[in-house]
């Protein structure tokens, strides 16, 4: 069975509001538009999402009648396109569930749009603490923190309560006790995108090698081009490309950043890359040490998660490891149309009418068109009844130690990549924190009545999953540098 999950991807809105007036006729038309959509939102949810009919997670309802609750108290306030989008973003991040998603549509009206805003300097998670990472030129922008500076809080905050009050709750992550959430969201701390909901600090606290700074931030406009380098740097560093090379004397890297393919040249990519890496089986097989790096990896479609780890230990260790489970459907007319409208037509260009997948997709529309004239609420596929089902444990080509190297944005597919490849004897997970996520899968997104944006959410569930909701994979070596610094990972990893 092949599940397609979304990729976690951190977008700037850039939606702000002008410093343009705007007619109470506006205004209004806002909050109206905002609470239309957020019940829309609730009513994709209550038809669409397995978690409101899951007798097994009763929390579910809660959440919803909470986050709604909560959400339409901002929405009576929303007066322009950033409190629209901000409302909804408030409603998505409800769930605690990174698949959960509001995506605005970029606003062609120029009076929609203003600049973005800084302080000249973006600062990042490490080691527990928010540090500076990052600063412009000072003579252009006044007095700055030094690189490396902790930040103790803001206007009487600390920085945790900020960003635990006025990032999270707005963000796509929002998850409080996950290191991820805190890797990914803080550098968001001070980037003013306009939400009208918060209040962007006005003078914050260092404490350095001399003693504690307070320095008043001289807030700047910026652009997109400058602040994305300088967020992505503070997050985890951009991914390596896809590759498998050789490093040490007789040790091999996997770069995989993704497991998304969703265009026919990324296709031929991956099935070039799992070619490759069946090709080199041999040298593999007895390679002493084999680094499967997924940094930067938000997930994809577990058709290339199953082809790589079948390349690389054979279909018989993939089929034992896999953990078995069973995913059901939500049953929903907007679901099957998915199904048959998008997923069926991807596979059959991707693998042919003939393909194995495309047959098994069939017959699960056909019974899902079954179980939509039942009036059933969720329809069960059985997923890889051969786990596990094998007397003993298949025979592990892989002679050497294999290392497998995670950063925060290792999600959705990448998870359940690490589910198999972890239960691997042979394999030991090192880096960071891996992402979280919850038992809902295979998403889909759909227009909002306003045009202005869309709902991205989950159409299955998956019981018997061996992670809890939203629990990270830990490492058994942990890496204290960052996570975009190859040459010290491939020497400390070379180490071993």
């Amino acid at each position: 069975m092949i599940f397609r999950c979304c990729s976690i991807i951190l977008v700037l809105a850039l939606t702000a509001p002008t410093a343009m007036a705007q007619s109470a006729a506006v205004e209004n038309s806002w909050t109206a538009t905002t609470l239309s959509d957020l019940d829309a939102m609730r009513t994709w949810i209550v038809e669409n999402h397995p978690g409101f009919v899951d007798s097994n997670h009763q929390k579910f309802r809660r959440q919803l009648r909470r986050s709604y609750h909560n959400a339409r108290q901002l929405a009576v306030t929303a007066t322009s396109f950033a409190g629209y989008a901000a409302t909804l973003d408030y409603f998505a991040a409800g769930f605690n569930d990174p698949h959960i998603v509001f995506q605005g549509v970029p606003q062609p009206d120029p009076t929609l749009i203003s600049t973005l805003e800084w302080p000249g300097f973006v600062v990042a998670y490490r080691q527990q603490k928010i540090v500076v990472h990052a600063v412009a030129n000072a003579a252009l922008l006044g007095p700055l923190p030094d690189v490396g500076t902790t930040l103790i809080g803001c206007d009487g905050q600390y920085s945790a309560s900020i960003v635990r009050q006025d990032i999270l709750p707005f963000s796509q992550i929002n998850l409080p006790n996950a290191e991820c959430a805190w890797t990914i969201m803080t550098p968001l701390m001070l980037v003013d995108e306009g939400n009208p909901f918060v209040r962007r600090p006005a003078s914050c606290t260092f404490a350095g090698a001399t003693g504690f700074t307070t320095i008043d931030l001289a807030w700047q406009k910026t652009t997109p081009n400058l602040l994305m380098p300088l967020l992505t740097s503070a997050q985890t560093g951009s991914p390596p490309t896809m590759a498998l090379r050789s490093f040490g004397a007789n040790s091999y890297w996997l770069q995989i950043p993704s497991f998304a393919a969703n265009s026919a040249d990324q296709v031929a990519a991956f099935q070039q890359f799992i070619a490759l890496l069946t090709a080199q089986q041999d040298k593999l097989h007895a390679a002493d040490k084999i680094v499967i790096d997924v940094r930067g990896n938000g997930g994809g479609s577990t058709e290339w998660t199953n082809g790589v780890i079948a390349a690389l230990w054979g279909n018989d260790v993939e089929q034992f490891y896999t953990p078995s489970g069973e995913h059901a459907w939500r049953v929903s007319p907007g679901n099957y149309q998915f199904l048959t409208q998008v997923v069926l037509p991807e596979i059959a260009s991707a693998e042919g009418v003939d393909s194995s997948d495309y047959l098994e997709l069939q017959t699960e529309a056909a019974d899902f068109k079954l179980a939509l004239a039942r009036g059933d609420s969720l329809l069960p596929i059985a997923d890889n009844a051969a786990a596990g089902t094998a007397s003993a444990p298949p025979a592990n080509p892989v002679a050497g130690n294999v290392y497998f190297l995670t950063d925060a944005w290792c999600s959705s597919s990448c998870l359940l990549f690490a589910d198999t490849i972890l239960r691997i004897p042979g394999v030991t997970q090192v880096g960071q924190p891996t992402g979280a996520d919850t038992r809902y899968n295979e998403i889909r997104r759909e227009l909002l009545p306003s045009g202005h944006g869309y709902i991205q959410g989950p159409q299955k569930v998956y019981f018997g999953r061996p992670r809890a909701d939203d629990v990270a994979y830990t490492p058994k070596l942990r890496w204290h540098g960052e996570m975009s610094d190859t040459a010290g990972l491939q020497a400390w990893i070379d180490a071993f």
